[in-house]
């Protein structure tokens, strides 16, 4: 073989694959186009999950009227985990200042109870709404112990004061209030970790001692837990006295 026959044979050998550089170039061009691609893909499924969650929400509060029309009365909570309400509600220990609250009984329902990160969602009604001895529309015209604010944190949620320092009121005199407790699911019947933030921890009447916080809930934008307003990303959703009027009005029910 002739010298010029050798330099040929060599270059085409060194020619017949990547070096080392190229294949390090191509690992981290790779690197960072998975780092994009997981981060985008978890963003999307955080948004998928409090999607559906919202969806459930709306879904319950529209089977919950629909159980209204068919009984004349609001279901009692879920609390021994099986899906049906534990009527009546008064002899639930779960009970205060007038309101019951547990798990929401998807299976009297007939709907989901599930959030999108598959915890229970919670429920809370006032007993005189799930009785008919006294009439539901006595029970309505009569005002509930049941609020939903939209913040605790006092002036550290200025979005959710009013300009006399008082939390803003998203719903006095509810008629019922589902809680889905979020990705963290801290406070989730089925998730032990209890809430560590002012304002999940409202959420979580069976935590606190005083009656009047017992039958308020929280309701709002979600924060991280570097937030001066601390860790919150429960969904909040209700189902007013004037809907639940309404109802009736427009199904003949009422007057």
């Amino acid at each position: 073989m002739t010298p010029a026959m050798h330099t040929r044979a060599r270059q085409r050998k060194g020619s017949g694959g990547f070096t080392l550089v190229e294949l390090s170039v191509v690992l981290v061009i790779s690197s960072i186009l998975l780092s994009a691609l997981l981060g985008f893909y978890t963003v999307w499924n955080r948004t998928a999950q409090r999607n559906a969650t919202q969806t459930t929400l709306e879904d319950l509060q529209q089977a919950v009227m629909g159980f209204v029309l068919l009984q004349g009365r609001l279901p009692c909570p879920d609390t021994n985990g099986d899906g049906l309400e534990d009527a009546p509600c008064l002899s639930l220990q779960n009970t205060t200042a007038g309101v019951a609250w547990g798990q929401v009984p998807y299976g009297s329902l007939g709907v989901n109870g599930r959030d999108g990160w598959q915890n229970l969602i919670d429920y809370a009604v006032p007993v005189t709404l799930t009785q008919t001895a006294s009439g539901l529309l006595n029970a309505i015209q009569a005002q509930s112990n049941l609020r939903v604010v939209c913040s605790t944190t006092g002036t550290a949620a200025p979005l959710c004061v009013s300009s006399a320092g008082e939390a803003v009121t998203l719903a006095a005199n509810a008629s019922a209030v589902f809680i889905s407790h979020g990705a963290n699911g801290r406070g989730a019947g089925n998730a032990p970790p209890a809430p560590v933030s002012t304002d999940e921890l409202a959420n979580m009447p069976n935590l606190k001692t005083s009656p009047s916080s017992q039958t308020l809930f929280v309701s709002r934008f979600p924060t991280g837990i570097d937030s001066p307003l601390g860790e919150f990303d429960d969904q909040v959703g209700w189902v007013s006295a004037q809907q639940l009027a309404s109802l009736l009005v427009r199904s003949g029910l009422w007057p």
